[in-house]
């Protein structure tokens, strides 16, 4: 909120006619720019009132002060020539705003559903405020459009500066759960290991959506940390295009891989990353982004550049075909994570899409207080621009389908648990080609069905049978060019395809426990 206060302020100093903010609590908004603009007139002597309007109170007084209130409450009156109801329409507001004294702030709420109410401008506020521009400038008065987030139309563009408001730091969000805490038990002040934890669960939420829940997760015994945690989890997957969610399974569960494994749980901990933001088969999200008619998608890929750049945020993509591990790699980094999906943030209108996926990076930045990986699942490169690429610069891995070890780890890991009298013959099972997905789809329909694991292996046509094709073409793109997953350094593809051979499966060697399942 600093930044945006001395934004603010040094914009008014130099008589800044029109500015924008982008913030999630508007009200709070208010009342910390009035107090930072009252204090800079108070010092140097200035005048001026502080009002706000909105289409069901239309003007009010933005001050609390006395004084001030008073001063105000007689701005509204002149302006609306003692009938109070001439001023809720929006373009005779702006009409009159021309006679406000100089030195005033006048504060427009839910600005973007006036001047773009349909997704396209309405001319005629779009002109009201154009209109302010040079009248203001000459004697420091100034307007200021609130909104959650918008994308300026282009008549305004050059005319309005843009701000948006950071959500609350650290240091903010302590203040608000020890004020809450001490409120709700008689002065008590909870300890520095409680604070800690509830700030944590509290990045990524305004200041008063913080106290809200940290008063409703308020217990006679303390607070409840896990309430905390989940209404957090509630309120952000209201967020369009977001949904977050606590791993239930580590990297240690992902059979195979090894050398992505290895790497990734690396980078994790030196890079001590808060949230991991999953991006599923990218290709199909930002596909035809390059030749989008309309330039939604190209927005969006626009603007997730720009964010990966000025925040400097670590990328990684996983290439491979369907069913080898990727998106489970990506969910089992132990690390808070968070999916991301272009297509909840897709709207008709372009610029709302844009401001859709700004907001949903704001909270991103917050929760993870800027150490953010994303992680990007593909099944192919095509239509991906070298530029997308170059932003997920920590590593490009492909997975290719496993090897005969990894294949015997993995049927140990969805086996275990079969514990009839089958004969080891009943276990043996051609497996040359197959996908990890596949294996799994082969140990559950012999449960389901209750067949042989030969049984249940003829419903299975093996992914490299299936994607014979397409697993050529990625070999072809991802050899002496990507990193392999399962061995050090870059891949290469196999110079001979194998044949199938049939595997015996020694289950007296599998262990207890439960399965899991890959992705």
């Amino acid at each position: 909120m600093a930044t945006l206060l001395e934004d603010v302020r040094r914009a008014y100093l130099v008589s800044t006619p029109l500015i924008s903010i982008g913030t999630p609590d508007a009200a709070s908004t208010v009342v910390s720019v009035v107090k930072e603009i009252e204090a800079v007139q108070a010092k140097n002597g200035k005048h001026g009132v502080s009002l706000q309007w909105d289409a069901v109170r239309g003007m009010t007084p933005a001050s609390s002060g006395t004084t001030h209130v008073k001063q105000a409450t007689a701005a509204i009156t002149a302006l609306s020539d003692n009938n109070p109801d001439s001023l809720l329409n929006p373009v005779e507001v702006l009409n009159r705003l021309t006679q406000v004294e100089q030195g005033s702030i006048v504060f427009l709420h839910n600005a973007h559903l006036l001047i773009a109410p349909d997704g396209k401008p309405a001319i005629d506020i779009v002109q009201g405020i154009y209109n302010l521009r040079d009248q203001f400038k000459v004697n420091q008065r100034m307007l200021v459009l609130l909104s959650p987030g918008m994308t300026m139309p282009r008549e305004l563009s050059h005319d309005v500066m843009t701000y948006d408001e950071p959500l609350p730091d650290g240091e903010a969000l302590k203040a608000v759960v020890t004020s809450v805490y001490e409120a709700g038990h008689d002065q008590q002040s909870p300890g520095a290991a409680l604070i800690e934890d509830a700030v944590e669960a509290l990045f990524g939420l305004s200041r008063f959506t913080s106290e809200q829940v940290t008063a409703m997760s308020l217990t006679k015994d303390g607070l409840d940390i896990d309430g905390l945690w989940d209404r957090k989890k509630a309120m952000i997957d209201d967020t369009p295009g977001l949904t977050i969610w606590m791993p239930t399974t580590t990297l240690d569960d992902v059979i195979g891989y090894d050398n992505c494994k290895t790497y990734l749980k690396s980078f994790l901990e030196k890079k001590d990353i808060n949230l991991v933001v999953w991006i599923d088969e990218i290709e199909k999200q930002l596909h035809g982004a390059e030749g989008e008619s309309n330039g939604i998608v190209m927005d969006q890929v626009n603007v997730l550049l720009q964010e990966m750049q000025e925040r400097q945020y670590d990328g990684m993509v996983f290439m491979g075909l369907p069913g080898t591990g990727k998106s489970m790699m990506s969910q089992s980094t132990g690390t808070l994570t968070c999916q991301l999906d272009f297509g909840g943030l897709m709207n008709s209108l372009v610029g709302e899409s844009q401001s859709r996926l700004r907001q949903a990076m704001n909270i991103i930045h917050a929760v993870s207080r800027g150490k953010v990986l994303f992680l990007a699942t593909c099944n192919s490169t095509a239509g991906l621009s070298p530029a997308l690429m170059r932003r997920f610069k920590s590593g490009k891995f492909f997975f290719d389908l496993p090897n005969a070890q990894d294949r015997k780890a993995i049927w140990k890991n969805y086996c275990h648990w079969r514990n009839d009298e089958d004969s080891l013959e009943d276990l043996m099972v051609p497996d040359d080609g197959w996908s990890p997905a596949n294996i799994q789809v082969c140990v559950e329909t012999s449960q389901t069905l209750d067949l042989t694991m030969k049984e249940a292996a003829t419903y299975i046509v093996p992914e490299g049978q299936a994607s014979a094709r397409s697993i050529e073409a990625l070999r072809s793109q991802a050899d002496g060019v990507w990193i392999s997953a399962s061995e050090s350094g870059p891949y290469h593809r196999p110079t001979n395809t194998p044949t199938e051979q049939t595997r015996q499966i020694d289950v007296s060697s599998f262990d207890a426990g439960d399965a899991h399942k890959l992705n």
